[in-house]
């Protein structure tokens, strides 16, 4: 599983939602853009075939790419029955790189819009690990809507642009191997207690009530965490019953130490408050949220 290959790292942090949410503090901005389409390509060949997995709380499918001796390894991951998924990119990079390198994804050819809470990690001397939160086959931002297109438009490689030195990985036709991560989502929604189909019919899913920017502040850290300057992302679920209350709080994926999810889950659960779910004949209906805290020292 990809959790696996990376480092566990965390220290303070910024809260943001899903839907578009953004918190004041956020301070981890991209440096700049270089399009891909300006700068030499290096191709990579795709080896052998999609691989799907499942934990019971997130879905992933990867692909290798490159050498079979030191391949790159692209990852969809996705929770959520919507158009939305992250990217991980494991790749070995012998020369150095400056911290926060400047870097732009492009699937298929639509020039992807990128949050500014990606991640990247150095795992090894000369592995690199780059973490993308809610990208779209079609290229639209998470601000913009929805449309049954963005599943599944006409893509044959993924090219992702750090510090002037472009990849282009050759993904074949993402059609099918987009709709079996669908699939997989449906499943582990029905492995977490919830109909897809009733999930997918609500009005309106769970809502909070008070400030998620309260839910987890800076004085909130452990101190040993502070000190080691220890840093990740923590995305959660948390299980909203038909009275809004909150029932359970599951870590789906993390690049933070075991200590940071800990705390992000005692904490969003004691401070998070909810208006539960409600279907179109308004009832009450138990459903989930899904949000994720980014530990930054």
């Amino acid at each position: 599983m990809l959790s696996k290959l990376l480092p566990a790292i965390a220290g303070a942090l910024l809260i943001s939602a899903i839907i578009p949410f953004e918190h004041k503090g956020i301070i981890a901005l991209i440096s700049g853009v270089v399009h891909a389409s300006e700068l030499p390509i290096r191709s990579l060949p795709k080896l052998g075939k999609w691989v799907l997995n499942s934990d019971g709380r997130i879905c992933e499918l990867s692909g290798t790419f490159g050498e079979a001796l030191s391949p790159t390894t692209l990852t969809f991951t996705k929770y959520l029955p919507d158009y939305y998924f992250d990217v991980t990119l494991i790749y070995p990079h012998p020369a150095m790189i400056k911290a926060r390198p400047s870097m732009s994804i492009r699937i298929g050819t639509a020039t992807t819009s990128i949050r500014e809470d990606w991640e990247f990690i150095v795992a090894t001397e000369n592995r690199i690990v780059l973490k993308i939160p809610r990208l779209r086959l079609d290229g639209q931002s998470i601000d913009q809507s929805g449309a049954s297109s963005a599943r599944t438009p006409v893509t044959d490689s993924v090219t992702v642009t750090i510090d002037g030195r472009a990849l282009q990985l050759q993904s074949g036709p993402l059609e099918v191997p987009m709709r079996a991560l669908d699939r997989c989502v449906d499943k582990l929604l029905q492995s977490w207690g919830y109909d897809p189909v009733q999930q997918a019919a609500l009005v309106t899913r769970p809502r909070p009530t008070n400030y998620q920017g309260n839910w987890v502040q800076k004085d909130d850290y452990p101190p040993a965490a502070r000190v080691a300057g220890r840093r990740g992302t923590v995305w959660f679920r948390l299980d909203i019953d038909s009275d809004g209350r909150i029932t359970n709080c599951q870590i789906l994926t993390s690049t933070a130490p075991p200590e940071l999810q800990t705390t992000t889950c005692d904490l969003v659960s004691k401070r998070g408050r909810f208006a539960p779910a409600e279907d179109r004949a308004g009832s009450h209906i138990p459903s989930y949220f899904i949000n994720r805290v980014r530990w930054v020292p």
